[in-house]
């Protein structure tokens, strides 16, 4: 069997093909259906998340089974299962299908709304591996046109990330055939000389790249110059802001390499989906940091692990449960925000304050209108006793004109329609009328 059929036939350790001659046979069937009925009598109140994480010679896989021992033994009626899977594209399309509760996933892979962000575990690294053959032929990415690359195992986030570096530099995979390899194929392919260059993304250095490394079938591929303002990481990263460029130092893996590697970044991330219970994902999130020096002992990576609010450029939204552990120490709304609430009632005071005192003082200032009215009618009907009749008439149609211009001032609000006015017009009607009277006796 030659390389090309065992790559085939195994895309990934762990995920074998169905041999089609297989069949369940009734004692296959009578056991699974009493597997089925023992577990039915089980504690269905039992809460468990269901953790994606990756391949099993993953990191992301070793990661979960750490973070499920601890939670056992942490926190109580909780329990973590650990799910194998392809990577990172498959998390978050478990996440979507509710296959899942948490997940790892990187920061540039693409997540439906309902994805929320627990932490940033570790920085991940693009490392690009070419035979120790073409070295001298391939010098950047792009000059891979026409070979090939694994470029990782299908859905991973290895081979999404290599795919969009490709696609930017215009090698399509007609003209640059990719292989979706998991690593340990991939390496098997390089030595092989059956693929030209073999891609990871992953925390550095890792052992399995210093392993290659030493036994120079490979070296380490530079993706431009890190110390290079406006050169090609820049441009790549441009293209791409979920990128950060990056490199990887002088002897990171021993005598290698001997020059830095520039290349770019993603963050290895915690996730959940949104409708996952905010006390559990606290508890997780608590199990996280309370115990990062233990766990970093089992693996290196998490001594990374980051508070996210020091990382504002992630691209999904907190979740509630691990933002309540994140403030925890911080004090409740109304202690915290004391000054502020203090100062916005004494604003609310004063307005409420000034309101009063200008509708008291638009109160009198209306009052005193009204008098003014009080003095016009008493002004036109002084001396109507001696007045002749046109005298009298002419008293009349001022009289008249007054409450008019009195009632249009009260639609406009500018005298208030009170007793004050009552009084007013009684006063204008009786004068009215006495002036009439006393023309009738003319």
């Amino acid at each position: 069997m030659t390389f090309q059929d065992l790559s085939e036939a195994a895309p990934y350790p762990g995920r074998l093909p169905r041999d089609p001659i297989m069949r369940p046979t009734p004692l296959v069937i009578l056991t699974a259906l009493g597997i089925v009925a023992l577990a039915g009598c089980g504690d269905e109140d039992d809460p468990r998340l269901r953790l994606a994480t990756g391949g099993p010679e993953g990191t992301y896989f070793a990661l979960g089974q750490d973070l499920a021992e601890f939670v056992a033994r942490d926190v109580e009626d909780l329990r973590v299962e650990v799910l194998r899977s392809a990577g990172s594209i498959d998390n978050m399309e478990r996440l979507a299908a509710g296959e899942a509760d948490l997940a790892f996933v990187q920061s540039d892979t693409l997540g439906a709304d309902g994805v929320r962000l627990i932490a940033p575990v570790y920085e991940e690294v693009l490392h690009v591996f070419i035979r120790s053959e073409i070295r001298d032929e391939v010098r950047k990415l792009s000059d891979l046109r026409g070979r090939s690359i694994c470029v990782g195992a299908k859905d991973s986030g290895t081979a999404n990330v290599v795919a969009r570096l490709l696609d930017h530099l215009g090698l399509d995979d007609a003209s640059t055939p990719r292989r979706h390899l998991s690593w340990s194929y991939a390496v098997a392919a390089l030595a092989a000389d059956e693929c030209d260059a073999a891609c990871a993304l992953v925390a550095s250095p890792f052992p399995a790249g210093r392993e290659l490394l030493e036994s120079q079938h490979a070296v380490l591929l530079s993706l431009g110059d890190f110390a290079e303002a406006g050169g090609e990481l820049d441009g790549i990263c441009a293209a791409n802001p979920n990128l950060s460029r990056t490199m990887i130092p002088v002897a990171a893996y021993g005598p290698a390499p001997t020059a830095p590697v520039g290349t770019v970044a993603v963050w290895a991330l915690l996730v959940a989906r949104r409708g996952v219970d905010d006390e559990s994902v606290k508890a997780v999130t608590r199990v996280l940091f309370d115990n990062q020096a233990e766990l970093a002992e089992r693996q290196p990576v998490l001594a990374r692990l980051t508070d996210p609010r020091t990382l504002p450029t992630l691209r999904f939204p907190l979740h509630d449960g691990a933002a309540a552990y994140y403030h925890r120490d911080e004090p409740v709304f109304f202690v915290r925000y004391a000054d502020a609430i203090s100062l916005g009632l004494t604003i609310i005071l004063l307005i409420g304050s000034s309101f009063i005192t200008a509708r008291a003082w638009l109160a009198r200032r209306k009052k005193n209108r009204i008098d003014v009215y009080y003095l016009e009618t008493d002004h036109i009907s002084e001396g109507a006793e001696t007045a002749d009749r046109e005298g009298l008439e002419d008293r009349l149609t001022r009289l008249h004109e007054l409450r008019r211009k009195a009632f249009r001032e009260l639609v406009k609000e500018r005298l208030l329609a009170d007793e004050s006015f009552t009084i007013f017009q009684d006063f204008l009607q009786s004068e009215y009328e006495a002036i009439r009277e006393r023309l009738g006796e003319k």
